[in-house]
C-alpha cells in the first residue's frame, strides 16, 4: 500500500470516528480520540515504501577472514552468542605468551549483557590469535586479577600482550570497532 493510500484511508478512519463519536442521532460512542490517530501511525508504519529492499532470503552471512579487506576495512562485527560463560579463575595465567582481552562482567549488567554479542562477535573473528577471559566481577576468586589488572566497574576490558602487560583498557560501553582496532594493531 502506498504512501498516499494509507494517508487517504487514516483520514477516512479520523473523519468516520470523529462522526461516530460526535453523532446527534444516536447516543455518543465513547471511542477515545487518540484511537484514530493510532490507527493512522500504525497504517502509515505498515505501508512499503518506494525504495525496494533486499529479501532476507537473498542475504548471506559469514564470518569469513579476520584480515582486513584489500582497501584496509576491517570485518564486520557479526553478534555472537547472548550468554556470558566465566572463564575459571583458577585456570587464568596473565603472561600466557600470548594476546588476551580479559573482561570483567556482573551478570546482572546491562551494559555487559548489551556489549556481551560484539565481544563474542570479535571471539569468533580472533578467537584463533587472541585469548577472550572474561571474569566475573562477583566471585570472590576473581580479587586478586582485579587487584592485579586494575579492575574499577564492569564491564571493564584489558588488552594484554603476550607478557601480560597492559596494552589498553576500555571501561562502560565500548564501540565494537574500538575494540576490533585494537585486537588487529596488537596481533599485526
Amino acid at each position: 500500500m502506498g504512501a498516499y493510500k494509507v494517508y487517504v484511508l487514516g483520514v477516512i478512519i479520523f473523519v468516520h470516528m470523529v462522526n461516530i463519536r460526535n453523532s446527534v442521532l444516536h447516543p455518543p460512542i465513547k471511542i477515545p480520540l487518540p484511537l484514530p490517530l493510532f490507527l493512522f501511525v500504525f497504517l502509515a508504519a505498515c505501508a512499503q515504501g518506494s525504495d525496494p529492499r533486499t529479501p532476507l532470503a537473498d542475504l548471506q552471512i559469514s564470518y569469513g577472514s579476520a584480515e582486513p579487506s584489500a582497501d584496509g576495512q576491517l570485518p564486520v562485527i557479526l553478534p555472537g552468542r547472548l550468554d556470558f560463560r566465566a572463564t575459571d579463575p583458577q585456570s587464568v595465567v596473565l603472561a600466557s605468551g600470548r594476546v588476551q582481552l580479559v573482561e570483567f562482567f556482573a551478570y546482572w549488567c546491562s551494559v555487559c549483557k548489551a556489549m556481551a554479542p560484539t565481544v563474542h562477535g570479535l571471539e569468533n573473528l580472533y578467537g584463533d590469535q587472541i585469548n577472550f577471559i572474561y571474569l566475573d566481577r562477583d566471585d570472590p576468586a576473581t580479587l586478586d586479577l582485579q587487584g592485579q589488572l586494575g579492575y574499577i566497574y564492569q564491564p571493564h576490558f584489558f588488552l594484554l600482550d603476550e607478557e601480560g602487560a597492559i596494552l589498553g583498557q576500555w571501561r562502560g560501553y565500548v564501540d565494537g570497532e574500538v575494540l576490533q582496532q585494537a585486537l588487529v594493531e596488537t596481533v599485526q
